[in-house]
């Protein structure tokens, strides 16, 4: 459903190109769907507000992902190339329910909330997801090693996903840091976007602990 006001100005000439014409006004799209966005996501009951002005069009607004509220903000500046473009950004707060609705398999490692920031930057070629994750409030526990974070203790983690071969995906430039601890390497997801892979040559848990750490997910489901 769209309801706009839309002002076009332009000069009345020959091959009028679609540069010279200027856009200013409002528009309300509302109960937007979409079918597997990013991947294997369905959006539902979106809605989303433009502002057409000053050579550029910008849109906040909020949709359901698999039953989840993110927000979306997003900006467009005609005549700019795609490289100079700002990035889509899609911000939630998740708790372990919402995780188990997106199908992360996360909550043996985080519990708790995690607000976390999606941005979509648009490249030449294809676009760059690049995703940062506030873990302060939340609990970690990595059980291999016997070690936690309380919540409340500052951390955040931020990596960039990339496309692998076989609908696999890979977290590149993968790093956690926080008050008492340093994470730096990659991971691997599997067809099922669940963990498979981790290589972290740098991982630093206080200042006297210093390990590289590496772990492939067998077939039979246990970690080597």
């Amino acid at each position: 459903k769209v309801d706009a006001h839309l002002t076009l100005a332009f000069p009345l000439i020959k091959d009028l190109q679609a540069g010279r014409v200027k856009v200013t006004g409002k528009a309300k799209v509302a109960d937007a769907r979409a079918h597997k966005l990013l991947g294997e996501y369905d959006v539902q009951g979106a809605s989303l507000a433009f502002d057409f002005n000053n050579g550029a069009v910008e849109a906040k607004g909020e949709a359901i992902v698999r039953g989840v509220l993110a927000r979306i903000f997003w900006q467009h500046i005609f005549d700019a190339p795609p490289e100079r473009q700002p990035p889509l950004r899609i911000t939630a707060t998740l708790d372990n329910s919402d995780r188990n609705q997106l199908g992360l398999d996360l909550n043996h490692i985080v519990h708790g909330e995690v607000p976390v920031d999606l941005q979509v930057v648009r490249g030449v070629s294809d676009a760059k997801v690049h995703v940062r994750a506030d873990l302060t409030n939340a609990e970690i526990a990595l059980q291999m090693i016997s070690w936690r974070k309380a919540p409340g203790r500052s951390a955040f983690a931020e990596f960039d996903i990339a496309a692998a071969p076989h609908n696999k995906y890979e977290l590149q430039n993968f790093r956690v840091a926080g008050d008492n601890i340093a994470i730096d390497g990659w991971a691997g997801l599997g067809a099922d976007r669940k963990l498979r892979e981790f290589y972290f040559p740098d991982f630093s848990l206080n200042v006297v602990t210093r390990l590289k750490v590496q772990g492939n997910l067998r077939d039979d489901n246990v970690w080597d």
